[in-house]
């Protein structure tokens, strides 16, 4: 790989200097697609050096978002290739793009970044000169001119450019427009004309007079002299020709197209492939969609058949509770009936008993006999009214027994319909795509379900003042047997504030200061009703 990427930098640098700029960033381009950066032995040096050229062409070019990726990534790769100057100078260089688009701010910030790096490696001369980039951003701000004054004197403290009488070479006396510049906004016109004709030097180019001719325009125009303001009027238009920009900005349209055409092949290219993919991508995923679809109906038939049998076992417990009731109100009945036969035979005997007071010759014998026989019938009438009783008692119990049955079957019924409502069905279905997350409206249908088929718990959950409507939704999920990560998931928060939420709940519903056992306690109070 890293000789692949040499041979396509190398290619790319021969079309360079034929001057066939598409040529060439098409080789680059190759050169980093062939790298292989996962690997430990990555020639990064080179790749930051196909990176720069690559922006070197784009700047050529006026591709100035391209040149700026460009910079980025030779200074990445040149901070992990270890060549330090060169990555900071991409950096520097990335600033000037952003002048080129009038985006002052990350320029400065760029600029200021370089510098202190500058400054961190040692490089004290290289943070210098990027220091007048920075004047030449300061100097077109009246806000800046402390800021400016500050660089001015830096540089001319610390720079070793200066000969032995303090003057600069030819090939750097762009500062003095800065100077000049500075001493223009304190509104020092002389020392500002005096520094503005320190640019000149023999062999300049219109262009290159172009700072010089403004500045001294300007100083000119405030001091109100108007021979020299037509002279350098002239002199400035003549150096910023209409024509001249109008021939650059052809040149640049055709080389922008050129290189333009090249890349739209590429991407074209590219484009083909993403579809390619994508088109795969779509098979797999709709033949998935199909699959769970078939076992989503599955689940939802074998549901509905459970949902039948459940209704059957109900329907058949409502009967087995009338026919007990009906028994017992037969038995009841019959009690009624003994009470009045017996309160009968008391009356007879009492009648009797008087009758036989009456004849006093056989009343003793008869009374004995009577009492005897009194005595059997209230025996017989003890151990009858227990055994009815009993039976009562029996008949009572089957019959609460019943109704708890009635009641768990009720209450199973509604833990049923709960665990198939779309809402429940739709956030067990959420618990296996991470991504998707509660919405408030979920939130709400799942709190109304609740309501609906576990009132109790709502209710408690009412009970506690001001409890949040997030720890009534983490309550409501446990009582699901929704693990905690997966709760997080929904929720969108940490697991561990999902743990506390939970600890806080069953302290508040059960007095345990664990969030371990609340789906236990849930369990045993609200989804289980104990015989």
């Amino acid at each position: 790989a890293n000789e692949q990427l040499q041979a396509h930098y190398l290619l790319g640098c021969v079309y360079r200097d034929l001057g066939d700029a598409p040529r060439a960033i098409e080789c680059f381009l190759d050169a980093v697609e062939k790298a292989d950066t996962t690997a430990e032995e990555c020639d990064y040096r080179t790749m930051g050096a196909t990176y720069s050229q690559m922006a070197d062409m784009y700047h050529r070019q006026l591709l100035l978002n391209n040149e700026i990726d460009s910079r980025r990534k030779a200074y990445y790769f040149g901070l992990i290739a270890g060549d330090t100057l060169w990555a900071i100078d991409d950096l520097k260089f990335m600033s000037t793009s952003y002048l080129m688009q009038n985006r002052k701010d990350s320029a400065e910030i760029v600029l200021r970044e370089a510098i202190g790096l500058y400054q961190k490696y040692g490089y004290n001369q290289d943070a210098l000169s990027s220091i007048t980039m920075l004047m030449n951003l300061y100097s077109g701000q009246l806000s800046s001119q402390k800021e400016l004054k500050s660089l001015i004197d830096c540089f001319e403290a610390e720079s070793t450019l200066f000969d032995e009488n303090h003057e600069l070479p030819p090939s750097k006396r762009q500062y003095y427009y800065y100077k000049g510049r500075y001493y223009e906004h304190v509104y020092n016109l002389d020392s500002a004309e005096y520094y503005y004709r320190k640019i000149y030097r023999t062999g300049m180019s219109h262009v290159q007079k172009d700072p010089m001719y403004r500045g001294l325009l300007s100083v000119f125009q405030k001091k109100h002299q108007a021979d020299s303001i037509a002279k350098y009027a002239a002199l400035f238009a003549e150096a910023n020709d209409s024509s001249i920009a109008v021939k650059d900005r052809e040149l640049t349209a055709q080389m922008a197209a050129s290189y333009n055409y090249s890349l739209y092949q590429k991407q074209s290219k590219k484009d083909a492939e993403d579809a390619y993919h994508a088109n795969l991508r779509f098979i797999f995923i709709s033949v998935i969609t199909i699959i769970m679809l078939i076992v989503f109906v599955i689940i939802i038939k074998i549901n509905r058949a459970r949902q039948r049998q459940k209704q059957k076992e109900v329907e058949q417990l409502k009967i087995t509770f009338a026919n007990t009731l009906e028994l017992h109100k037969e038995k009841n009945k019959e009690l009624q009936k003994l009470e009045e036969t017996h309160q009968k035979l008391l009356s007879l005997i009492q009648q009797e008993l008087d009758k036989a007071q009456e004849e006093n010759s056989v009343f003793r014998k008869k009374n004995s006999d009577l009492l005897q026989k009194m005595e059997e019938i209230n025996a017989d009438y003890e151990q009858e009214r227990v055994r009815l009783t009993e039976q009562i008692q029996a008949l009572k119990e089957n019959i609460d027994t019943q109704k708890r049955q009635k009641d768990i079957s009720d209450h199973l019924k509604n833990m049923d319909s709960f665990n198939n409502c779309d809402i429940v069905l739709r956030i067990k279905e959420m618990t296996s795509n991470p991504l998707m997350k509660l919405t408030t409206q979920d939130i709400e249908s799942l709190v109304q379900a609740t309501k609906t088929y576990i009132p109790t718990l709502i209710h408690d959950l009412g009970r506690v003042r001001k409890i949040p409507q997030q720890s009534v939704c983490v309550c409501i999920l446990v009582s699901m047997d929704i693990r905690t990560d997966e709760i997080a998931n929904l929720l969108g928060v940490s697991g561990q504030r999902v743990t506390n939420i939970k600890a806080s709940v069953n302290e508040m519903l059960f007095g345990v200061n664990s969030a371990k056992s609340l789906y236990e306690n849930l369990k045993k109070r609200y989804i289980v009703v104990s015989l």
